[in-house]
């Protein structure tokens, strides 16, 4: 006489199989990073937006921070990249933006005659 259980025990083995692997696939597929899902880098203005425009005004004209439309004509690049990471003033929160987005913002607000 056969066991009744095993067809049901043989599909719940299978199944465990079944997602364990497709769970490996799918880790190993993140990691490899296959493009899918990447999103593209920020703009310097959609980091201005996200980071700075609060204090420093949607137009760069300022608000509870300083107006910052000249301020590539009083800094350089990367004495603005210095500034963001560390800030003469305690209102300003140190490294608020960093690497390539540091980067690409100081650019930018240095290029701000």
């Amino acid at each position: 006489m056969k066991n009744p259980l095993m067809p049901f025990l043989t599909i719940a083995v299978l199944g465990i199989i079944l997602v364990f692997g497709l769970s490996v696939y799918g880790v190993t597929q993140q990691a490899a990073g296959d493009g899918e899902g990447e999103s593209t880098p920020a703009t310097p203005e959609e980091i201005y937006a996200q980071a700075c425009a609060s204090c420093h005004g949607q137009n760069l004209e300022g608000a509870s921070g300083p107006a910052l439309q000249a301020i590539g004509s009083k800094y350089s690049a990367d004495e603005i990249k210095g500034i963001v990471q560390e800030p003469p003033s305690q209102m300003m929160p140190p490294n608020l933006v960093q690497g390539e987005e540091l980067d690409a913002l100081a650019e930018w607000l240095g290029e701000q005659q």
